[in-house]
C-alpha cells in the first residue's frame, strides 16, 4: 500500500514537473517580495495560487504533447508516452490543480492576482502551445509564461502593475528564459526534428547559434545590474555582489564562444543559467528581508 502511494505520488511529481513550478512559486514569491518589501504570511496565498497552477499546466501540457513526446528520445520515457498512466487521469488531475489554485488566488488574494495566474496557464497551454508546432523561435513569446509569475506576486504583494520595479523584474525573468530554451535546442534539436517540430537547429549552424544564445546570456546578466538604479536592491552589499556573480556567469559560458568538436554545450551550462536566474531570485528575497532602507544611499 505504501509503495503504491509512492508510486502514484513519484508519477504525479513526473507529471507536474515539480521542480519547474517549484521555481514559477519562487519567482511569484520574488515579485511579492519586490513589491511589499518584507516578509508576511500575506505571501503564503499567492505563492501556493501559483504552484498549482503551473503544476496543472505542466501537467495538462504533457497531455497536449503527448504524441509528439513519444517520438523523441528525451521524452517517450514520460509518463503517458511510456503508458504509466491514463489520459484522462492526467486531464483530472491537471484541471483540478489549475481550478484549486484559481479558486486559492480568487479567495484568498484577489481577483486581479487570479487573473493573471489564469492568463499564464492560456498563455503556455495555448498560444505558445500554436507557435511552438509552426515557428522555431517560439521560445521568444514563450518566455513571457515564465515572466507571468512575478507579476502575479507583484499584484498579491501591493504593487502597481506600472511600477519600474516590476518592468525590470519581467524583462530579467523574459531574457533569461531564452538562453535557457536554446541550451536545449543546442543539445535536443534532433530530436525535435525527429518529432517533426520547427527547431532552431534547421535554421542555424551550432556555431551561430552558439554564439547568439552566448549575446542572450550578456543580456541576461546585464540587467541584474541595473536593479540597484531602479531600487529593487537596497543592500550595497547585495548590490556589490552582482558583479562577481555576473563575472562568474560570463566566465562559465565564454566557452560558448570557442566552437571546437562539440556538437553541443557542456552539461552543466544549463544548469548553471538556471542556478544564476535562481541566485538573482535569492539575493532579491535575501535583501528585501535584510534591508530597512528603501534605496542605496
Amino acid at each position: 500500500m505504501i509503495r503504491r502511494i509512492r508510486n502514484s505520488l513519484r508519477l504525479f511529481i513526473e507529471l507536474s514537473k515539480v521542480r519547474i513550478a517549484l521555481l514559477a512559486a519562487f519567482s511569484a514569491a520574488t515579485g511579492f517580495m519586490t513589491a511589499a518589501d518584507r516578509l508576511s504570511s500575506g505571501i503564503l496565498a499567492p505563492v501556493s495560487g501559483i504552484f498549482l497552477l503551473a503544476c496543472g499546466a505542466l501537467s495538462l501540457n504533457q497531455y497536449q504533447e503527448r504524441n509528439t513526446d513519444a517520438l523523441m528520445d528525451r521524452t517517450r520515457s514520460r509518463p503517458l508516452p511510456s503508458g504509466r498512466v491514463k489520459s484522462v487521469t492526467v486531464i483530472s488531475f491537471s484541471l483540478s490543480c489549475i481550478a484549486a489554485g484559481f479558486l486559492l488566488l480568487f479567495f484568498f488574494v484577489s481577483l486581479e492576482t487570479a487573473g493573471i495566474g489564469l492568463f499564464a496557464v492560456f498563455w503556455y497551454n495555448a498560444v505558445y502551445l500554436i507557435i511552438k508546432r509552426k515557428n522555431a523561435f517560439a521560445s521568444i513569446p514563450g518566455s513571457i509564461t515564465g515572466a507571468v509569475p512575478p507579476v502575479a506576486g507583484f499584484e498579491a504583494g501591493g504593487g502597481h502593475l506600472t511600477d519600474p520595479r516590476l518592468l525590470v523584474l519581467v524583462v530579467f525573468m523574459v531574457v533569461w528564459q531564452i538562453p535557457h530554451f536554446w541550451l536545449i535546442v543546442m543539445k535536443y534539436g534532433k530530436d525535435y526534428e525527429k518529432a517533426r517540430l520547427p527547431s532552431l537547429s534547421r535554421v542555424f549552424t551550432t556555431r551561430q547559434l552558439s554564439r547568439m544564445t552566448f549575446l542572450w546570456i550578456i543580456s541576461t546578466a546585464m540587467i541584474p545590474l541595473m536593479m540597484p538604479l531602479y531600487g529593487i536592491i537596497s543592500l550595497r552589499v547585495a548590490a556589490l555582489l552582482l558583479f562577481p556573480v555576473t563575472l562568474i556567469l560570463l566566465g562559465d559560458m565564454a566557452e560558448l564562444l570557442i566552437f571546437r568538436v562539440r556538437e553541443y554545450p557542456g552539461k552543466y551550462d544549463f544548469m548553471i543559467i538556471n542556478a544564476y536566474a535562481l541566485l538573482i531570485m535569492v539575493l532579491l528575497i535575501m535583501d528585501k528581508m535584510l534591508s530597512a532602507t528603501p534605496k542605496i544611499q
